[in-house]
């Protein structure tokens, strides 16, 4: 069973990797439209220093999403509209009006407002099950449930077994689609092992995207790349 629904996947990544990509590449290739939302929260949280900026962000995921070809382009699209609020937040002179506008957002939030500026109902909403393990502690979970068409959950590294309070929760499994496994080597990739290797010799987002163009037309290996 798959989702026919819009697809919105949050995606805090820094960089976007080929396990991002394997999560969304299945609703793609049935031509489910997939929206992918970078956050602005990757840059706020304390003691972590941002390898790539918003536009690079931006720009690894369109150009790893490009690699489908120009007949799945209109099945993918990344909505970036909390990127550009913090651009503007950072044009103003009130240094307050980020936390304001933009720090005080939750995925509610976020969601309500795609709703509103797309015209899409329901969308189905896409998580690893170590983001949903955490789901009730979220901003208004229960109007998010409401709110979105599914939760489809992909088991990544923390395997396929969910807590067993969340497991009992009739009201949010009813609610929920669990997907297949990521298989390896993606279920074992890591953004903050590919952040600090490229970080560590000064690579930028061109070398990473080149990278993977490389290893998804065979190449190179992921092992060679060091991303595994």
């Amino acid at each position: 069973m798959i989702e026919t629904s819009p697809v919105i996947f949050g995606c805090t990544a820094d960089p976007f990797t080929p396990a991002h990509f394997e999560m969304v590449r299945g609703f793609i290739e049935l031509h489910v439209k997939v929206f992918i939302i970078p956050t602005v929260v990757t840059y706020h949280r304390e003691g972590k220093t941002p390898w790539l900026c918003d536009s690079d962000r931006t720009y690894v995921i369109k150009s790893l999403l490009g690699t489908l070809g120009d007949d799945l382009r209109p099945y993918w699209e990344v909505w970036d509209r909390e990127l550009k609020m913090k651009q503007m937040c950072e044009g103003a002179e009130d240094e307050g009006l980020f936390a304001e506008v933009v720090g005080a957002r939750r995925f509610v939030h976020t969601l309500i407002d795609f709703c509103v500026s797309t015209g899409f109902r329901h969308p189905s909403i896409l998580l690893g099950t170590d983001s949903f393990t955490h789901f009730r502690t979220w901003h208004r979970w229960r109007e998010i449930l409401k709110l979105a068409g599914r939760i489809c959950i992909v088991p990544g590294r923390d395997g396929v077994k969910l807590p067993e309070d969340i497991s009992a929760d009739d009201n949010l499994v009813s609610h929920t689609l669990m997907l297949p496994a990521l298989k390896k080597p993606f279920c074992d990739m890591s953004a903050t092992r590919i952040r600090e290797l490229y970080r560590s010799w000064g690579g930028c987002q061109q070398d990473y995207v080149d990278d993977f163009v490389n290893w998804r037309n065979g190449h190179i290996s992921l092992e060679s790349l060091g991303w595994i």
